[in-house]
């Protein structure tokens, strides 16, 4: 079955039904051993974090330091 054809019957079903669909395609994937595949920007920009990392002029954030940003404990 093609995705247009997958996609022509989703769009047939009742809004419920497709948050359900999509809820269970994802718990799918999550349940999946592996991972998805990087794209080339993602890739690109892991390789050049890590090289950023280990030359030191990236120093990178504690947990907890990421965490009180996210949650505006930061001061800022």
């Amino acid at each position: 079955m093609s995705t247009e054809a997958i996609l022509q019957a989703f769009t047939l079903l009742e809004p419920a039904q497709q948050i359900q669909l999509v809820e269970d395609m994802w718990d799918r994937i999550a349940q999946s051993d592996e991972p998805p595949p990087l794209t080339t920007e993602q890739h690109e920009e892991l390789t050049r974090r890590k090289a950023a990392y280990v030359s030191g002029s990236s120093q990178g954030r504690s947990w907890s330091e990421v965490k009180n940003t996210l949650l505006g404990n930061d001061g800022r």
